[in-house]
């Protein structure tokens, strides 16, 4: 896994995920799902375009994380936690280990089951990453208030 570091290009800047992004059509920005789902896809993108130097993607991140909560899972149990199809999670996981960020062993109570655990490396990852993933949520939501943002938060998990 690489870093971003002074002698690497510029991590990108949300202006320029922004830019990217085609402008809001008037018939479909009414619907509060449309542009929850265009936030979603702006958080997302800038969030790949930072963490990309690190060698991850968001969904990456997220095992990560679930990871970094703690203790070794079962592959089963991440899918479930993390909402993502079962051959899904052992993409993202063949991806994880190849870049020696996770391991995989046989669970001793279950031999058809697999634990996974994060290495070293995967947890300095999780601490950049983390870092990105704040950086990302303080410039996607500076247009709201600090009120706002927990509102927002508050009301999307109400929703899930």
């Amino acid at each position: 896994m690489t870093q971003n570091n002074d002698l690497e290009k510029p991590l990108p800047t949300l202006a320029a995920t922004r830019t990217e992004s085609a402008p809001l059509p008037s018939s479909l920005s009414i619907w509060t799902g449309y542009l929850l789902g265009r936030a979603a896809r702006l958080c997302r993108s800038y969030f790949d375009s930072l963490v990309e130097p690190l060698g991850i993607h968001g969904r990456h991140f997220g095992v990560l994380a679930v990871l970094g909560e703690g203790k070794s899972l079962a592959q089963v149990e991440m899918s479930e936690r993390l909402g993502v199809d079962r051959n899904t999670m052992v993409l993202l996981l063949d991806d994880l280990e190849a870049g020696a960020l996770v391991t995989r062993r046989r669970d001793p109570r279950d031999r058809r089951a697999h634990l996974v655990s994060l290495t070293d490396a995967g947890r300095a990852v999780l601490t950049e990453s983390t870092a990105l993933a704040q950086r990302t949520n303080d410039e996607v939501f500076a247009p709201l208030s600090p009120e706002e943002r927990a509102q927002l938060h508050a009301l999307l998990s109400r929703l899930l």
